[in-house]
């Protein structure tokens, strides 16, 4: 059997992020799904949604941000 980490551990770490990800293989996923959207800058960030606001809470698309500035957003908002 192959166990996907959704999104990397989504409900119990911050999802589609660096900590979800980790959180998820140390308890043993060898496979993490994530979702790729394009910034205002054109930078790849890892995003599920349509939208910034239920990870973030901040309105918008990803694509009305650069990436350094959602970088710098709080993804536990959720």
């Amino acid at each position: 059997m192959q166990i996907y980490g959704h999104r990397g551990a989504a409900g119990e770490a911050p999802e589609n992020t660096i900590a979800g990800a980790l959180h998820a293989i140390e308890r043993g996923t060898r496979y993490i799904e994530i979702d790729l959207q394009l910034s205002r800058d054109d930078e790849l960030v890892v995003i599920h949604d349509k939208t910034l606001r239920r990870t973030t809470g901040v309105w918008g698309k990803p694509s009305h941000y650069t990436a350094k500035k959602m970088a710098a957003m709080d993804a536990r908002a959720d």
